[in-house]
């Protein structure tokens, strides 16, 4: 349909423009922003421009339902975009997106995405310009895919033809048959000598792997020995100091006796009074 040439064509481009002024479309009853292309930096999405500018002229012309058509020409050959944008934005120059092509009861219009302003510098992460899935051209995917798998058909058929048109001769199969058998006599002999070596190999290093153990095992077992010696004689030095001093704070604790209580003095009668 005529709606699905227009977004094919023009749907998900990138521009370069000018957003010079608001305008009053009468016959809309609304303004429109006007959207400058210039013919000298974007020649290719004006021409597309102008081809779907013809399709919409030559389908709608002499028609009673005739649409307005957003998109005219200037004197100077460069295309005036009529959109209306979805925020308000200062006049001067911007990348833009074609989001769609709009067709309304007495409109056809372009959505645009403003990307980025012209005067700022190019983002240099994706972070500062996020992909959206709605941002892929896919339609030119589509058509590279298309492309690749028919010249992958191509180069088969090519291939095909090529070896189907080698002339075969008796002299040739001889020598081709021979090498083959060669190939596998020689395949199977490298891989018979193959395990025959890594087998020998095994077997060699088992045997010098029970020697190391058979040698080394004694050594492991007195070098165990000597650290349990070493550590249970440290606990026992341990215990004995504990003990030692144990038995020495009980004896200094036996040797510090009370002393006895006072005796309460009483005077002594004279031996005269006793004695009267």
């Amino acid at each position: 349909s005529l709606e699905n040439f227009c977004k094919k064509v023009l749907k998900s481009r990138i521009f370069l423009g000018e957003f010079k002024e608001k305008r009053l479309v009468s016959s809309l009853n609304g303004y429109r922003d006007v959207i400058v292309v210039d013919v000298h930096t974007e020649s290719a999405i004006i021409n597309d421009m102008d081809i779907v500018r013809s399709k919409l002229d030559y389908e709608h012309f002499g028609k009673s339902d005739s649409h307005w058509i957003g998109l005219t020409k200037s004197p100077d050959e460069s295309v005036l975009v009529w959109t209306e944008l979805e925020s308000f934005y200062t006049f001067g120059k911007y990348w833009f997106q074609i989001k769609t092509v709009r067709f309304r009861n007495n409109e056809i219009l372009l959505k645009l995405k403003v990307i980025r302003s012209a005067d700022d510098p190019a983002p240099r992460t994706v972070q500062e310009l996020p992909l959206k899935w709605e941002d892929i051209d896919w339609p030119f995917f589509e058509r590279v895919g298309q492309d690749f798998l028919l010249w992958g058909k191509q180069q088969l058929r090519n291939l095909l033809i090529s070896l189907l048109s080698i002339r075969i001769q008796t002299n040739q199969i001889v020598p081709c048959i021979k090498m083959v058998i060669f190939g596998v006599v020689f395949a199977v002999i490298s891989a018979f000598h193959a395990v025959q070596v890594i087998g020998d190999f095994g077997l060699r290093f088992l045997a010098e792997l029970r020697k190391i153990v058979y040698v080394l095992t004694p050594i492991f077992l007195g070098t165990l020995d000597v650290f349990s010696k070493i550590v249970g004689g440290f606990y026992m030095l341990i215990a004995m100091i504990w003990r030692d001093s144990i038995n020495l704070r009980v004896a200094n604790r036996n040797n510090f006796q009370a002393l006895p209580a006072p005796r309460r003095w009483t005077p002594r009668r004279s031996i005269r009074n006793i004695q009267n």
